[in-house]
């Protein structure tokens, strides 16, 4: 008689491990959707931010070209300065050469203003911190995909000496 009971002990334990086994995986796959999808938003964030960046890189590089001519532009203009203006400051020409350097470095300084001020956009460290969530979220997803095909998950390393787990 203590033997049926055993036995019948036994199968309502392995049903029962059964039946959690069951309950794991369901919970472990409504855990992988879930997972998933914050993935695939943050990928799709992830994009629109790097879209984002390199458009504002390339607006910082045509700002940083601009800056570059008109100090070009300065650098000649300030080269072909008439021969007497020292001596002559209220030359014609004098007068005139004067406006268009005072015009050349007041353009260069609002670009350099422009420049300095930045682009308004995603931080690169936004885009990093983003990049990291996504790493983990893959991890997660690669590692809750393997449970359920019954893989082995697990970590630690293994030396000669011992194995850590």
């Amino acid at each position: 008689m203590t033997t049926t009971k055993v036995a019948l002990a036994q199968a309502e334990l392995d049903a029962a491990k059964r039946e959690a086994v069951v309950e794991q995986r369901k919970r472990d796959l409504a855990t992988l959707q879930a997972e998933l999808k914050k993935l695939r938003e943050k990928e799709q964030e992830f994009k629109r931010m790097e879209v984002a960046i390199l458009a504002d890189d390339g607006r910082r590089n045509l700002m940083q070209a601009e800056v570059s001519k008109l100090n070009s532009e300065l650098s000649a203009h300030v080269a072909s300065r008439p021969e007497f203006s020292d001596l002559l400051p209220d030359d014609e020409e004098v007068i005139s050469w004067n406006r268009v350097r005072e015009q050349l470095i007041r353009e260069r300084d609002a670009a350099l203003v422009r420049l300095r001020a930045g682009v308004p956009g995603p931080s690169r460290q936004e885009a990093i911190a983003l990049n990291d969530e996504i790493t983990h979220l893959r991890r997660v997803c690669r590692n809750l995909g393997s449970r359920l095909r019954g893989e082995f998950v697990g970590g630690g390393w293994k030396s000669s000496l011992s194995s850590v787990r």
